[in-house]
């Protein structure tokens, strides 16, 4: 059975790369859609939504704040003394 599942892949992926890259794309892109909807992937669903936006101006109005917690564990060292010239 498992030879047969194989076979099968390894037609498709002939059929795949005989496709011009337009259409290989286009597939890639309605199969992770398909997938997203199917699994219900709230991150894939949530980055295809912060990837529509494209200007600047998206990017200033609505800017994202990092979490309270963000680089907590990072260490301040203190500062050292260094001798000028």
């Amino acid at each position: 059975m498992q030879t047969y599942d194989a076979n099968i892949a390894h037609n498709l992926y002939l059929l795949y790369e005989t496709l011009s890259v337009d259409i290989q794309r286009q597939f890639l892109q309605e199969l992770f859609q398909k997938q997203a909807d199917k699994l219900d992937l709230f991150e894939f669903k949530e980055l295809k939504q912060k990837s529509a936006k494209t200007t600047w101006q998206d990017f200033f109005e609505n800017p994202q704040f990092p979490t309270e917690d963000f680089m907590n564990e990072r260490v301040d060292l203190p500062l050292q003394e260094r001798e000028l010239f």
